[in-house]
């Protein structure tokens, strides 16, 4: 089970499309370090969580508590962890402390948010009181001098839709990095009247769609790719290690996916934030097993062409994206091509994912063994 999980709700910036609203200051009581140790990783445990995204916000503006946080998960020997910072507070020194706090983790990823190579356009999607396109290639170029597995992360809208090419490519570029792009969802900031200038047309979905899962793994991972791949029996084989790369069995929520805010409320999904309760008043798996959201999306309960489409079990069908398109967390998913039949490019995605998996295994096995070389 993966965690996504808002340390905090602060941050520098302003995105446009921050689904976590976040600000300089957060308005929200955030767990301390005591109810986190005490109350949230009880938790986790309890329902299985292994592997960890420390997002927020800004994670490095609670950066003592991030070291706690990162020494607990060291303890446990998670499989792996996922920091997703915007690059302005992360300096040599500071990841040198992270990569020394992991060290007995499976895998360190750093994720980086890159929408655009075009600076101007990316600080005016991403303003504050920093050159973020500055700040955030001067952090690529950290993690790539200590060779840190880096995430390159690309919200895909109207302004940089005819980027997202460009953006895979230039992953390519980094031995240890890949490119993680997912379409603008409604949620957060991107529910506000100057954010719908951003969302993409549904021809757009599907030209993106396409694209994705003709070169799913080269290096581009997506979170909302349908279907996923459709012999079970081959997916078997491969599932643990796909899903250590993020390839999930369908949508992932609730199944082997969550969100947590920075008080402790539990969401299905970064991009679906309908409250589902607070560790505070309640646990995790009761929420999971008691919420009738939680339910319908762990059921695949979806409506519409989802409910008797081919992939209907297997699939799911994006809840976030359901409900960005149709106001419905269980709606149908306009803008998928799949059917009752199935989906054109079926035996194409099924081959890449298998690839994909076979190449990240090695160089995940590289990467774990120059840790252990360097002794970090």
């Amino acid at each position: 089970m993966i965690a996504m999980w808002e340390l905090t709700q602060k941050c520098q910036l302003h995105c446009r499309y921050c689904y976590a609203s976040s600000t300089s200051t957060s308005p929200l009581k955030e767990l301390s370090i005591d109810e986190i140790e005490n109350l949230l990783f009880p938790q986790f445990e309890e329902i299985g969580v292994n592997a960890l995204c420390l997002t927020g916000g800004e994670p490095l503006m609670r950066y003592n508590d991030l070291l706690r946080v990162l020494e607990i998960c060291n303890s446990k020997r998670f499989p792996a962890v996922n920091i997703a910072t915007n690059g302005v507070l992360l300096t040599e020194e500071k990841l040198d402390a992270i990569l020394k706090a992991t060290r007995k983790i499976g895998d360190l990823i750093i994720a980086l948010p890159l929408d655009t190579l075009n600076p101007g356009l990316y600080n005016e999607i991403r303003p504050g009181p920093v050159n973020a396109f500055e700040r955030v290639m001067r952090a690529y170029e950290i993690c790539k001098k200590k060779k840190v597995w880096v995430s390159l992360e690309a919200v895909i809208t109207q302004k940089n839709y005819d980027e997202y090419k460009k953006l895979s490519n230039f992953a390519k570029g980094y031995k240890y990095g890949f490119s993680e792009h997912y379409t603008i969802f409604r949620e957060g900031r991107a529910q506000d009247k100057d954010s719908q200038d951003l969302f993409l047309t549904e021809k757009q979905l599907r030209e993106f769609d396409q694209y994705q899962l003709e070169s799913v793994g080269c290096p581009a991972v997506y979170w909302d790719v349908m279907p996923f791949i459709a012999d079970p029996e081959r997916w078997q084989k491969v599932k643990k290690l796909a899903q250590q790369m993020f390839f999930s069995e369908g949508c992932p929520s609730i199944r082997e996916y969550f969100n947590i805010d920075a008080a402790g409320t539990v969401m299905p999904c970064s991009f679906l934030r309908t409250s589902l309760g607070n560790i505070r008043e309640t646990t995790i798996s009761k929420m999971f097993n008691t919420h009738e959201l939680a339910i319908s999306i762990k059921e695949r309960r979806a409506k519409g062409k989802c409910s008797c489409c081919k992939y209907a079990q297997t699939c799911g069908g994006c809840r976030a994206r359901a409900f960005t398109e149709t106001g419905d967390p269980m709606g149908e998913v306009p803008s998928c091509q799949a059917t009752s039949e199935g989906h054109p490019l079926e035996a194409l995605f099924t081959k890449n994912v298998l690839a994909s998996v076979q190449r990240m295994k090695l160089l995940l096995g590289l990467r774990g063994f120059f840790r252990r070389l360097k002794g970090n």
